[in-house]
């Protein structure tokens, strides 16, 4: 990951190793949440009750009224 200061130059603000333990966090999160929303469509499509989905889930409830729409 770099940084850009004032003056246009580059700072690296992590090493490599870190940079790449970072990239592999945000690429574990998304397919977590992936993982949480395809749970989420199963729920809606077996027509759980939207609050259960949200108990379950922690998902915000304009979440699963999105997925909804979409299904």
């Amino acid at each position: 990951m770099i940084r850009f200061n004032e003056d246009g130059t580059i700072t690296n603000v992590l090493t490599p190793e870190e940079d790449e333990a970072f990239v592999r966090a945000l690429r574990e999160q998304e397919a977590y949440d992936n993982g949480i929303k395809a749970t989420a469509i199963s729920m809606i499509k077996k027509k759980y009750p939207l609050k259960d989905i949200v108990e379950i889930t922690k998902l915000d409830i304009k979440e699963l009224k999105k997925l909804k729409k979409v299904l």
